[in-house]
């Protein structure tokens, strides 16, 4: 079954009605000034009103990111809200509006973009005889150049393990063997190509694959219609913690912690639980040597080897 995808905008507009940080509303009057004023009815839904003066952010529905104002003071009673400027070339009377609290939708489309970059999912890097680079005899360094398709992998940290895997033989088979961990190999990254180096390639390569696995962080979202394939709650649970750590350090630790103590403990531990169901534990190779120093006459292992 496919993973279910998001958007960007679809991102912004759950999480932030969750943290009641958003709102649809109608502009009743507006009055371009100055000052520039609109008549919200539903003003006293603000999140916060002491707050509201220096952070909240309005802009016609159909024009959200591309004609936002500031909200500089309103009133609950009447719903009059004073704005730093005009929020569109048109009247807005009687047209649906959105309300961002705190966080304006610059803010939110960059939370987004860093929260779904910290993410990743196990990938697979499968050297054979038709791969590129190929899997050949006598052959232990190989550059993982093949920039189509393997431009997601920039550094060598991000290689989890590496394992053989063999076909079984006879007569039409397409069965193979399990995978067993390369005990020794090491890694290097010059200018985001990352090469590995296996010391004991087979004398034979012949229905052999060397398989790496490695972590694939997903890509960025760089417009509201922007997709990722990272699972829904997976993607929506990391941008709600992104989304109120930047509220913390737009408000102070006192003042955030007041008004999203407990969002914060719950969404962290929503986190948690996605992060269990969604990223694969794993397990890295036995054995990883960073390097293998050759004196002159013997291969003697380099001391900063892993378990």
């Amino acid at each position: 079954m496919a993973v279910a995808t998001i958007t960007r905008r679809l991102l912004r507009e759950q999480v932030s009605g969750d943290l009641k940080l958003r709102f649809i509303g109608t502009a009743s009057a507006f009055d371009a000034g100055p000052p520039t004023l609109v008549t919200i009815e539903e003003a006293a839904d603000f999140r916060s009103q002491a707050l509201a003066p220096i952070a909240s952010f309005v802009s016609a529905l159909a024009d959200i990111g591309t004609t936002t104002a500031r909200i500089t003071l309103f009133d609950a009673d009447t719903g009059i809200c004073t704005l730093n400027r005009d929020p569109t070339t048109s009247p807005i009377a009687a047209a649906a509006i959105e309300v961002y609290s705190i966080l304006t939708p610059e803010d939110w489309s960059d939370l987004i973009r860093r929260a779904i970059n910290s993410l990743w999912f196990t990938d697979r890097i499968v050297l054979n005889g038709t791969s590129i680079p190929p899997l050949s005899a006598g052959i232990s360094l190989y550059q993982l150049d093949d920039a189509a398709v393997l431009d997601w992998l920039k550094v060598d940290t991000q290689v989890i393990k590496l394992m053989w895997r063999s076909q079984v033989t006879g007569s039409g088979s397409d069965l193979w063997t399990e995978e067993e961990p390369v005990a020794q190999y090491s890694l290097s990254t010059d200018g985001n190509i990352v090469s590995v180096l296996v010391p004991s390639i087979p004398q034979s390569v012949t229905n052999i694959e060397l398989i790496i696995e490695a972590r694939h962080y997903y890509e960025d979202l760089d417009d509201d219609t922007d997709m990722t394939t990272c699972p829904v709650q997976l993607a929506r649970a990391v941008v709600k913690v992104y989304a109120l750590r930047k509220v913390w350090a737009l408000m102070g630790e006192d003042s955030a912690k007041d008004m999203f103590g407990q969002e914060m403990q719950a969404a962290e531990r929503e986190l948690l639980d996605a992060k269990r169901v969604w990223v694969r534990q794993v397990t890295a190779s036995p054995v990883h040597l960073d390097r293998v120093f050759r004196g002159p006459e013997t291969a003697i292992p380099a001391s900063g080897f892993r378990w």
